[in-house]
């Protein structure tokens, strides 16, 4: 029996609605297109209601009464007697797996286990139904976690209809970091993989610690062998999460009946493989053995059913990978004069783009997986991650070729340079010339010249006069400290190219500090001046021009000027060859996205914020009372006020005024309280009054100018920085603001001891714009403020270039589509096809 008879009439729309299994059907189309097409249909006890290998022709809903349904066969090709095997009741659909992947065959025999009331679909009217509501296709199977299993290595040898019931099957379950999963000795009924995140387990209370990180999976019983469970599976282990975790559960009985084998022994194995893997990377050789089991926390572990681009070439590639024992990959390249080579097939074990570890560095190839190949990837976000993490310094331990020599990367880099960026690397660093090294030297010079005199002439004169003794010790004193001053201010003065932009900072410790800085892509030219001295020793005033102009950054005595030139010039064009390069890689995954191509598990192990270089100490205090940040609104918006003491600055000599009325109104009354003559008191009488006139008018001024001071803020948002100023009570409102993308350059000076004591300073956002620089003025924490400004403005230049590169790419996938749709029907049809993937592909979770 395949479908119910048609002499038996469909079911109305009432009947349909009250239909358990119609409820996700129902809410993605209309009810009204079910009417006429869904038929009831009785099952006995024992009776068949589809053979295995007979071709589809209904889809049904389960009313009441249980089904079960497996598949069966013949011994000697690796599987199992029985599998895709299961007992459904209530709800559930049948051999609906089968016509989505289009088997065109039932994959399992399906039996009634008791009387059973159903419904059904023939499969003619349910693609008429698809094509009047789309979304009906999504509503009949989880088409995202099917989707994810097929991309997890233990699970390879399950066809897509065994994902669907697995899927089924499954359940979420997350935990917080630290929560446990199990303990040792505990039973635990269940098989999990990890979605996203990262568990540790560790056998007994001093055990070995191993990590797992997405794609892995947990609960795997040791004792359990090949031939199943017996009885209880109580863990060796304790499992718990290491970071934020996502887990899909699968009940362990269901599992090994659906997909036909005992995942215990595959998974033990599977993570066997991943240590024993990066243990033979040799860029890792450095690390201890502890440190290398928790890196493999950090690595996802995928399987691509289908070819499946990774990585394009003149990208700042974001991942290690590596690629598996037993699979391939296709390496493919341009020359330098963009001539195709002759792509080559690369076997694992080995790796690619390793460079990404320490950088947005270009990667020299393009790499394809295979279809069937597995991976493990790292990516540079959950390394860095990992060092901060880690007392010691892991990226400056990675036995990787040094691209640029010289860099400094890891904690090393963070310390030195608290504003680099995640991902931003130092490509040049330079300090003035030694003739720089002299100026800010003067000082000490001419004491020590000063010195050197009084010393010729004491050593001239008979006898020692006290009086120069001593001058001449205050003096080597002044020198000392002069000279040491002169060092400190001449090693915090700089200019780095880094790979996104360029920085100059001056700071005299103690005293102020300023930085400027230009993002690569508003940079016009680098130029230098210099003098007849200074071209005989080679130094000048170097000049980074941007568009602004007043936005140039001028480095004086400065030298290796065609180097700075050359990072910066090359740097600006490394972008520009990885914008193309993204765009290359955003095209390719649109079209495998509308051809029903694309699957991409969680890129990243680690989905929450890195935790940078937090400040603390009585400088966050200060700044935190000032008030400095404050997030509001769904455009992600931060106001920022000037800082407390630019409010005492305002009030200046208004503030104690009304403080001084009040004692004079004291002692008027005091006067009047000792029966003074009437005649004073009368006077004094008056003058209270005056002075309490006084009193509340400069209250009312120094109110005013409270509010004044709080209403007027300084905001960036994803899009634009704004200067808002307004008066009390909404006399006048005055707003500035400039988009990111107009943004030539951002300063932050910092210009005296008591600024920098208490943590406030000015930013100067120079843009394009004929009004000129946006002035954040006596802001608090410049330094964060400066950073994130700068932060936000590489966030929308890679927004911006996203969006340019989606409208050039709008109309591709519909060219692609009608030329594999007119091909595709021109192709005659081959039997035994592999079954057509799920149209429905879940985007990257990173």
């Amino acid at each position: 029996m395949a479908g119910p008879s048609t002499s038996i009439p469909p079911l109305d729309l009432t009947e349909i609605e009250k239909i358990a299994g119609f409820d996700a059907a129902i809410k993605a189309a209309q009810v009204e297109i079910f009417e006429g097409v869904v038929h009831e249909q009785d099952l006995l006890p024992g009776e068949i209601l589809h053979e295995q290998g007979e071709s589809i022709t209904h889809v049904w809903v389960i009313v009441s009464g249980a089904v079960a349904e497996s598949r069966r066969e013949q011994a000697g090709n690796g599987r199992p007697g029985v599998w895709l095997a299961r007992t459904v009741g209530p709800g559930a659909w049948l051999g609906i797996y089968d016509y989505l992947f289009e088997t065109s065959t039932y994959s399992t025999r399906a039996v009634a286990q008791e009387a059973c009331h159903l419904v059904a679909l023939d499969v003619s009217d349910l693609g008429r139904l698809i094509y009047l509501a789309p979304d009906l296709r999504k509503a009949l199977a989880d088409f995202a976690t099917i989707s994810r299993l097929r991309t997890i290595p233990t699970l390879r040898d399950v066809p897509l209809v065994g994902l669907g019931m697995l899927a089924e099957a499954s359940t979420t379950v997350s935990l917080a970091m630290g929560d446990p999963f199990y303990r040792v000795g505990e039973s635990v009924d269940t098989i999990a993989f990890i979605d996203q995140g990262q568990i540790v387990t560790e056998e007994g209370s001093d055990g070995e610690k191993h990590w797992i990180g997405n794609g892995g999976a947990v609960a795997a019983a040791a004792a359990v062998t090949r031939a199943g469970p017996v009885g209880e599976r109580p863990m060796d282990h304790t499992a718990s999460a290491a970071l934020p975790t996502v887990l899909i559960t699968i009940p362990h009985q269901a599992f090994r009946q659906i997909a036909g084998f005992t995942p215990d022994p595959v998974v033990l194995r599977e993570q066997r493989l991943r240590e024993e893997t990066v243990f033979r990377l040799a860029m890792f050789d450095k690390f201890t053995d502890e440190q290398r089991r928790h890196l493999i926390g950090y690595f996802s572990y995928n399987r691509y059913p289908l070819h499946h681009l990774l990585v394009q070439q003149n990208e700042g590639a974001d991942s290690l990978w590596v690629l598996m024992e037993g699979s391939r990959a296709e390496v493919r390249a341009l020359d330098d004069g963009g001539k195709k080579l002759a792509p080559t097939v690369a076997h694992g074990p080995t790796y690619f783009a390793e460079t990404a570890l320490l950088g947005e560095f270009p990667a020299r190839s393009t790499v394809e997986a295979i279809a069937g190949s597995e991976w493990m990837r790292l990516h540079w976000y959950d390394f860095e991650q990992y060092d901060i993490i880690e007392p010691q310094n892991l990226r400056g331990e990675l036995g990787i070729p040094d691209p640029q020599a010289g860099i400094i990367y890891g904690k090393e880099a963070r310390r030195r340079y608290t504003w680099l960026e995640p991902g931003e690397t130092v490509i040049y660093f330079t300090r003035r010339h030694w003739v720089g090294f002299l100026r800010k030297n003067l000082p000490s010079l001419i004491i020590m010249l000063i010195l050197a005199a009084l010393a010729i002439l004491t050593a001239a004169t008979p006898g020692v006069n006290p009086y120069v003794l001593a001058t001449m010790i205050v003096l080597g004193v002044l020198g000392v400290l002069a000279f040491i001053w002169g060092v400190i201010d001449y090693y915090n003065d700089w200019l780095v190219v880094t790979n996104r932009r360029v920085y100059h900072q001056e700071k005299l410790i103690l005293v102020n500090q300023w930085h400027k800085e230009a993002p690569l892509e508003h940079i016009q030219n680098v130029d230098y001046e210099r003098n007849l001295i200074g071209r005989l020793l080679n130094f000048g005033t170097l000049l980074i021009r941007t568009a602004g102009s007043y936005g140039d950054i001028s480095f004086t005595y400065a030298t290796h000027f065609n180097e700075v030139d050359n990072a910066v010039r090359e740097q600006r064009a490394q972008r520009k060859r990885s914008t193309t390069a993204q765009n290359k890689l955003k095209i390719n995954r649109t079209l495998e996205d509308r051809l029903g191509l694309l699957v991409e598990p969680p890129s990243r192990i680690f989905s929450g914020k890195l935790e940078g270089n937090v400040k603390t100490g009585w400088q966050q205090r200060f700044a935190q009372r000032a008030g400095a940040t404050v997030t509001k609104g769904s455009d992600d918006r931060i106001v920022w006020r000037q800082h407390w003491m630019a409010l005492v600055g305002r009030i200046g000599w208004v503030f104690w005024i009304p403080f001084l009325l009040a004692i004079m109104i004291g002692i008027f009354w005091y006067v009047n309280e000792i029966r003074a003559p009437e005649e004073v008191i009368a006077t004094t009488s008056i003058i209270e009054v005056f002075l309490g006139l006084a009193v509340i008018a400069f209250l009312l001024r120094l109110g005013w100018v409270i509010i004044d001071w709080y209403n007027d803020t300084y905001e960036v948002t994803k899009t634009t920085v704004i200067n808002l100023k307004q008066l009390p009570f909404g006399l006048r409102q005055q707003r500035r603001s400039a988009g990111l993308g107009q943004v030539q350059n951002v300063e932050m000076r910092i210009p005296s001891p008591i600024h920098l004591l208490f943590n406030f300073g000015t930013v100067t956002i120079q843009t394009a714009a004929e009004d000129g620089a946006l002035v954040f003025s006596s802001v608090p924490d410049p330094r964060f403020v400066s950073g994130e400004i700068s932060r936000r403005i590489e966030q929308f230049q890679r927004s911006a270039e996203e969006e340019q590169t989606r409208r050039r790419m709008e109309d591709l996938p519909d060219w692609f589509e009608m030329y594999n749709r007119m091909n595709a029907g021109n192709q005659p049809q081959q039997p035994g096809a592999f079954p057509s993937p799920p149209p429905v592909r879940p985007t990257s979770r990173s």
